[in-house]
């Protein structure tokens, strides 16, 4: 439902007035950050033109919507990469459809994401149709990178454009660091992830406040998790430090403003930030992942002054 995206009630009001006064653009390019929310808004704009129970303002009740919700509605066609880009045979395969009525819905919707990956002569495949869609079929477009689609694309869509979320628009029970860490992109992060998150945040603050890295390497390495996530959440502190060192208040973390620092020079920035670029390139090897965050752990509680 609506109510479910977070933040984008501009866009979403602009989708809405698109069904209230019937004057519904055939081709949208939805573009934006990755992250922001662009698929979801797709998916609940499908649902708001074909709901049969309160049309623009899906209800998650009738047929349709549970349909889509389930992702077995059979008008929502979907253009996505094979390997590094979108093909002509994978536009091909879904234009060939667009010559039936759709089999539920008033609107069948095309969704091509990301649209950037589309080729030089998949992108022109696609153009005719885009000049002259069927009259039951919308064409959304999702972008992270727009600037990387030929005009001829994008002169022929009507564009939204999806900022990064800002703060004052998430629920306070989410994590605000989440938001900053993504830049206000948080689509990209499943439940488990938020959670993750949380919980590798709160160890590192352990360790800052003088509980012993060792075992907090420990019950980190054997969380399931991404491992390249907890390194992200660890350089976040380390550009905290940095930020602090210097004297700015403007930080991820905000914890870290209540540590007293003892850098003495660069070469602790300089020899975690080595090892956690190691770490990185490292991360399918046979590396020891509970020793490496034990020695970055311990040198992250080492500098703070108690």
């Amino acid at each position: 439902m609506w109510k479910d995206i977070i933040s984008h009630s501009m866009e979403i009001d602009l989708l809405k007035s698109y069904i209230h006064t019937n004057k519904i653009p055939r081709t949208l390019l939805f573009s934006g950050m990755k992250g922001v929310g662009k698929s979801m808004v797709a998916l609940e704009f499908f649902k708001a033109l074909n709901c049969t129970a309160t049309p623009a303002d899906p209800c998650d009740k009738c047929g349709s919507c549970i349909k889509a919700v389930s992702g077995n509605h059979p008008d929502i066609l979907k253009i996505i990469p094979d390997g590094s880009e979108i093909k002509v045979g994978d536009v091909r395969r879904i234009l060939n459809e667009l010559g039936l009525k759709p089999f539920l819905a008033r609107y069948r919707v095309v969704i091509i994401e990301p649209a950037e990956m589309l080729n030089k002569s998949s992108a022109n495949i696609l153009l005719k149709s885009l000049e002259e869609p069927p009259n039951t079929t919308i064409f959304i477009l999702i972008s992270h990178k727009p600037g990387l689609l030929l005009p001829t694309i994008t002169s022929r869509c009507q564009e939204i454009t999806f900022k990064p979320i800002a703060p004052e628009n998430i629920n306070m029970n989410f994590d605000p660091v989440i938001l900053k860490l993504t830049s206000g992109a948080i689509g990209g992060l499943i439940e488990s992830d938020v959670e993750y998150v949380s919980f590798i945040r709160n160890k590192i603050i352990s360790v800052l406040n003088g509980s012993d890295p060792f075992s907090a390497a420990e019950s980190m390495s054997r969380k399931d998790g991404d491992i390249l996530i907890t390194l992200s959440i660890i350089e976040s502190f380390i550009r905290d430090f940095m930020a602090a060192h210097l004297g700015s208040s403007n930080v991820i973390n905000e914890e870290v403003l209540q540590l007293t620092l003892n850098i003495k020079d660069s070469y602790f920035f300089d020899n975690i930030s080595k090892t956690l670029n190691e770490l990185r390139s490292m991360q399918d090897s046979s590396i020891n992942m509970k020793t490496a965050l034990s020695g970055i752990l311990y040198q992250m509680g080492n500098i703070i002054q108690r």
